[in-house]
């Protein structure tokens, strides 16, 4: 039983490791390309982070990560408040940078926010059932810390992207989760079950109490030491962490039209595709089976139509590309329904005299059906940007 249970947090130990590295992984790519900058810009900008900084940030974690055994890992975590300077240093780096450069490189920075949005959210959850075997506040704290750092550039790049939706922080939600814990081990005992339900509802109270009296409670969350950390029962009476569930404010109706607006507008236009491909068929049937000439005045109309669906499709990609919206790596069928597109586009004129006539009608289809499908790629990336 006890070798169970040492397995147990071993793996949550894991877990929270690896989530923060992810995390550690992002803010030193971002801080690389900012000394980057800085080497390319050095008239204009002057950033406090080094080469050597970043250096000693990556080699603290080569201490646990030849075998990762639990001590090491326990000892990675205990430095993490040592550790903080290089890291507070690193993130207002990256802000100094981004306030110089997230105009002409909105989508490069609107990916590395989902990113750390994801990494973030993943790793203070995997740190609650984590507490038990760090059990030390002082630790606990530093953790909030750096969570509390993170939830500060994501702000700032919030406010930069104009993202209108709301952002849980990730230092309040896990402050928020301890103290809803430590409560309900109070009141049941350290081997009582835990309900997660009771624990969901703990925590909306203490955000309402931190909403209406804010000045009257003050909780901590930067170098405080009397954090009250759960060290006994939940791990012991939980098998994963707490999963995220549905907020009241979000009823079933709007989660199903969040699913079906991109379902039922993909399926539309899927079907659609199909039923025109129907009048082609019956223009096979009828067609001459032989090559047209320049003399033909459907030569000319396909001339027309293969230019304006040219500006069709300029017209769509252009403001997302010199927008910085559509990234090659992170759209890439949109880029190639583009260039399927484009392709069709321009080749039903030679088709149209090398080939039989009927052939060239049938690549100027292809080409509008795959336009079709750019521009629903389109609208959904801008969608997307909207309701974040």
């Amino acid at each position: 039983m006890a070798s169970s249970q040492e397995d147990k947090e071993y793996k949550n130990m894991r877990r929270v490791i690896k989530h923060l590295e992810e995390v550690d992984d992002l803010v030193i790519e971002a801080a690389q390309d900012a000394l980057w900058y800085q080497e390319k810009h050095g008239d204009e900008i002057k950033i406090s982070i080094g080469k050597a900084d970043l250096k000693i940030f990556q080699e603290s974690r080569a201490a646990y990560q030849n075998n990762y055994q639990m001590e090491d890992m326990l000892r990675h975590l205990a430095d993490t408040r040592s550790n903080q300077r290089v890291f507070d240093t690193a993130i207002a780096s990256i802000i100094k940078v981004m306030d110089k450069t997230v105009q002409r490189e909105r989508g490069k920075w609107f990916d590395w926010y989902d990113r750390m949005q994801k990494a973030g959210d993943v790793a203070w959850k995997d740190l609650v059932p984590a507490t038990k075997s760090i059990g030390v506040a002082d630790v606990i704290n530093a953790l909030m810390d750096k969570f509390a750092s993170l939830d500060r550039i994501l702000e700032v790049l919030k406010v930069y992207l104009k993202i209108v939706s709301q952002r849980a922080k990730f230092s309040d939600e896990l402050r928020d989760t301890l103290f809803a814990l430590v409560a309900v081990i109070k009141t049941g005992g350290p081997y009582a079950p835990i309900d997660m339900n009771e624990v969901n509802v703990l925590k909306t109270e203490i955000r309402r109490r931190r909403e209406a009296e804010e000045a009257q409670l003050v909780l901590p969350t930067t170098h405080a030491s009397n954090v009250l950390v759960p060290t006994t029962g939940y791990v012991e009476e939980t098998e994963t962490p707490p999963q995220p569930q549905a907020t009241p404010n979000e009823p079933v109706a709007v989660l199903l039209h969040k699913w079906s607006s991109t379902v039922t507008a993909t399926v539309m236009i899927l079907f659609a595709v199909i039923l025109a491909a129907i009048p082609g068929y019956k223009a096979w049937q009828y067609s001459p089976r032989k090559p047209g000439t320049i003399q033909d005045a459907d030569f000319w109309f396909v001339v027309q139509g293969s230019m304006m669906q040219l500006v069709g499709l300029l017209t769509i990609i252009l403001p997302l590309t010199l927008s910085g919206r559509l990234l090659i790596q992170r759209w890439f069928w949109t880029w190639l329904l583009v260039g399927v597109s484009f392709s069709c586009s321009v080749a039903p004129i030679p088709v149209y005299l090398y080939f039989p006539t009927e052939w060239s009608a049938t690549v100027a289809f292809l080409g509008s059906a795959a336009q079709a499908f750019v521009t629903l790629q389109a609208l959904f990336i801008v969608n997307k940007e909207k309701t974040l």
